[in-house]
């Protein structure tokens, strides 16, 4: 059998790499959010805004009052918020803008895909004592999250659910290379570990059979076998 060539396992490897970073992003949408004080001079208005590190701002422009429930749908020109990759979290926070100085927080939080519970319809509340109150939905963070409920406010509103391909191409992508792997295995065996062994096999049997020869030839001596001088001289 051949040996593998350099491209096949350049490919065998960059397919093992590549498809675990492959599988869908998952849109994070607010659901609703109430916050319980702002961070501007009195009778200002604020500018209250939603921010992953090193994303764009997503400005909420209608949360303007304290104490309001604000409640949201998949349309709105911020959604979705954020999306996160299974099993990564992202640092994220709420803030309220400031013209004249640092933009204040709200608070800053780790948003990580598995926090999303599946008895919950994918859905996570997120409360800071004296800050705010948030509830995010992710229908597809948590792979191991149950059926959506009739109840859901966010059913019909055409988010899609994961491509089932998926899961077919990985598990084909998987079989394509551990039957690379197999075959590199089996090729270096054929063409370098088995033909060493065998010629040392080869050789030690060699000198076993010298061994053998030399042991075999004192011992005729020793017991004065035909040709042998020992035990006496001929006359």
């Amino acid at each position: 059998m051949r040996a593998l060539s350099h491209s096949n396992i350049l490919a065998c490897f960059l397919l093992a790499v590549l498809l675990p970073s492959l599988s869908e992003a998952a849109e994070v949408r607010l659901q609703r959010i109430k916050i319980f004080q702002t961070h501007d001079l009195p009778f200002w208005k604020p500018s209250v805004y939603f921010q992953c590190e090193g994303e764009p701002k997503r400005q909420l422009d209608v949360v303007v009052e304290v104490n309001v429930d604000y409640n949201f749908t998949l349309h709105e020109p911020f959604q979705p918020l954020t999306e996160l990759t299974a099993p990564h979290c992202k640092v994220c926070g709420f803030y309220d803008a400031d013209t004249l100085t640092d933009d204040d927080a709200f608070d800053r939080f780790f948003l990580c895909p598995l926090d999303f519970k599946p008895a919950f319809s994918g859905r996570l509340n997120y409360l800071m004592q004296s800050e705010l109150n948030a509830t995010f939905i992710c229908l597809h963070c948590n792979p191991e999250r149950t059926s959506r409920s009739s109840g859901d406010e966010f059913e019909g509103t055409g988010i899609n659910h994961p491509n089932p391909l998926y899961a077919i191409f990985l598990g084909i992508g998987l079989v394509t290379c551990l039957s690379y792997l197999t075959v590199l295995v089996v090729s270096w065996l054929k063409s370098g570990a088995w033909p060493l062994y065998r010629r040392r096999m080869d050789s030690d049997t060699s000198r076993f059979m010298e061994m053998f020869e030399e042991e075999d030839g004192r011992l005729t001596m020793y017991l004065g076998w035909p040709g042998s001088r020992v035990g006496g001289t001929e006359e």
